[in-house]
């Protein structure tokens, strides 16, 4: 009986762990960044945007404004994709930096995050 009230109260009131939703980080924020984020915002229970990162801040402004628009939360932004990987608050990056940033972004991404790089 115990057990089956359990699974009721559970069932009807889902106990959210850390591991419910990933705080992802783009890098790269181009063409296929821009793909990347297309993606990503479709799966907004399983994924959300948490930063993006471009050297180019007419890319960034451009992210967040549509993320705002479309998600209802603005992501943190940085020039410096090193900043973003160190934060605590991100679990996973997407890098769509142009083909010579891919190894070093990565590299300095797994240290810390899971990584998904093309390429």
């Amino acid at each position: 009986m115990k057990t089956a009230a359990a699974a009721i109260a559970t069932a009807r009131f889902p106990i959210l762990g850390a591991n419910d939703r990933v705080n992802l980080g783009l890098v790269g924020l181009g063409g296929r960044g821009n793909d990347h984020m297309n993606f990503y915002g479709k799966l907004d229970t399983d994924a959300r945007i948490a930063a993006v990162c471009d050297v180019n801040q007419a890319a960034r402004e451009r992210a967040v404004a549509k993320i705002r628009k479309e998600k209802g939360h603005d992501p943190k932004e940085d020039a410096d994709m090193r900043t973003m990987f160190e934060s605590k608050d991100i679990d996973a990056v997407s890098v769509a930096t142009p083909n010579h940033w891919h190894a070093l972004s990565a590299i300095w991404a797994a240290r810390r995050q899971d990584v998904y790089v093309e390429k």
